[in-house]
């Protein structure tokens, strides 16, 4: 068993504006597992910065290099064989950042199982591919009213603070025609804006 990690940094066609931090680029952590002869995949996209309960990009490789691999290897070892994709979540401690690196290996496991099997997902959990809700993200810290959701999309996940004013853009929004994600990542002062906001958008 051979498991690799793989880092790659996108930026992102538009500047997103949070209520931690801006986001102007994506990085994505890809684990690579080559087994009996095929390769799985899995994949992770943490925040550069920890926020809130979400760790930081560095946290979840360091995570990667000094638990991970050892862990698995040695459960590999044990077993003699990969353990299958059900059980590597138990690997996993309790820290955020553990949570993450085992989340992308679990996602490599199946796929290697997918793979061995001549399978794939849309096989193994039924799944209508054409039926996945598409999602999309904007801010209303840095509004653009010419913006619109890309075709097909069936949700709007809205960047907002509890300073926000979600009246002003309701037209806009509305236009959408799309259900709506308030997303104050953790910085909502109460329940009452909260509800507000959201009033806001149903007005």
């Amino acid at each position: 068993m051979e498991l690799r990690l793989w880092r790659r940094v996108e930026q992102l066609a538009r500047r997103i504006d949070a209520a931690n931090q801006q986001h102007d680029e994506r990085v994505r952590l890809f684990v690579e597992l080559r087994g009996h002869h095929h390769t799985g995949w899995g994949e992770v996209s943490p925040l550069l910065q920890a926020v809130g309960p979400d760790p930081s990009v560095n946290e979840v490789i360091d995570e990667f290099h000094s638990r991970v691999i050892d862990t698995l290897c040695d459960v590999s070892q044990r077993d003699g064989q990969i353990p299958p994709w059900s059980r590597i979540h138990l690997l996993a401690n309790s820290s955020a950042s553990s949570k993450w690196a085992f989340a992308a290996v679990e996602m490599a496991v199946l796929d290697h199982e997918l793979v061995t099997l001549n399978s794939n997902l849309n096989d193994y959990w039924q799944v209508d591919p054409t039926r996945v809700p598409r999602a999309a993200t904007t801010s209303l810290l840095c509004f653009d009213a010419n913006w619109s959701p890309p075709a097909g999309t069936q949700r709007v996940r809205l960047k907002t603070t509890s300073d926000a004013d979600p009246a002003r853009y309701v037209d806009a929004i509305a236009a959408w025609d799309t259900a709506i994600l308030l997303d104050f990542n953790g910085s909502a002062d109460s329940a009452i804006t909260v509800v507000a906001q959201v009033e806001a958008l149903n007005s």
